[in-house]
């Protein structure tokens, strides 16, 4: 199960807790996010943690650099020689 807080004036992700089956129990994440900051016209967040049920470990993700359709080569998506 997947549930989603927004903020009601961006209506950007605030948060998402999740429950799912592992190795045969439950097991519940969470997941705030934060610093968001529009790029091309859209709000990225540059700030992500995620945090497991029971466990103190916490995975931080920061973003510096966000960029919304750059130029790319063909030949970055051609298979391995």
């Amino acid at each position: 199960m997947l549930t989603a807080w927004l903020d009601v004036k961006s209506t950007s992700l605030v948060r998402t807790e999740a429950t799912r089956q592992v190795r045969g129990s439950r097991s519940g994440s969470r997941r705030p996010s934060g610093d968001y900051r529009r790029t091309g016209g859209i709000l990225f967040p540059h700030l992500v943690e995620v945090r497991a049920a029971g466990r103190p470990q916490v995975l931080r993700v920061v973003v510096d650099k966000v960029e919304v359709n750059p130029p790319m080569s063909d030949a970055r998506f051609a298979p391995p020689a």
